[in-house]
């Protein structure tokens, strides 16, 4: 029996392997948005915005096909699960940083426009909104 030429053959499957590496490099863009959001640089959380899209669509991608019984390791499933917790807990963190930050700069425009922070009511959606119509402020 002759292998299968190289465009015909079976595409590389994904192993747990494949899925750390995938969640060691999401975890780390996660860290690096968190020291971005800090430095409050806006280009760079593009960047780490983008990069994170990509890997979570790889990951999702990726099922559960694995290419041989030494991927089913249970040491490898629970690292791969440690990692995603992991995961889940930065991005978590870095979405309050985000609402955090977000507030902050409501609170601080409102202040510029002469409103002050009791004057805000909720929409049907749950946000925030302004009660009154803004003046300058002359003192900003």
């Amino acid at each position: 029996m002759t292998a299968l030429p190289a465009a015909e053959a079976e595409p590389h499957r994904p192993t747990l392997h494949d899925q750390i590496a995938l969640a060691q490099k999401l975890l780390a863009v996660l860290e690096r948005e968190y020291e971005l959001l800090a430095q409050r640089d806006i280009e760079g959380l593009g960047e780490a915005a983008a990069e994170k899209q990509s890997l979570v669509a790889q990951l999702d991608g990726r099922g559960e096909a694995y290419t041989d019984d030494t991927e089913a390791d249970p040491g490898l499933r629970a690292e791969l699960t440690r990692l995603i917790q992991s995961c889940r807990h930065q991005n978590t963190i870095n979405g309050a940083v985000i609402d955090l930050l977000t507030r902050y700069n409501e609170r601080s425009l409102q202040i510029l426009l002469g409103q002050t922070p009791t004057e805000t009511v909720y929409g049907p959606a749950g946000q925030e909104h302004s009660a009154g119509a803004g003046r300058y402020s002359a003192s900003a």
